[in-house]
């Protein structure tokens, strides 16, 4: 479930795989290598994802498994 933040929302990064379909994994490699930015954290120091960095992740997505025929993401949360 969403938080939100000085009316903003912020999405955990369990939250964030499952829109996408990626693993964590998936997830931190991109981090480390500086596919997609690293988010803002929490007090506990969990990382919690905008929704622009939320498109950001969904249109490298897009992008990278698009070229192999996969559906696109959609921009609606779902299960996968």
């Amino acid at each position: 479930m969403p938080v939100e933040i000085d009316g903003k929302l912020y999405y955990w990064t369990l939250e964030v795989c499952q829109e996408m379909c990626l693993s964590r994994s998936t997830i931190l490699r991109w981090l480390k290598s500086g596919v997609i930015q690293e988010p803002i954290r929490d007090r506990r120091n969990w990382r919690i994802f905008s929704e622009e960095e939320l498109d950001k992740i969904r249109a490298e997505v897009n992008k990278t498994y698009g070229r192999k025929g996969l559906k696109p993401v959609e921009t609606t949360m779902k299960t996968c």
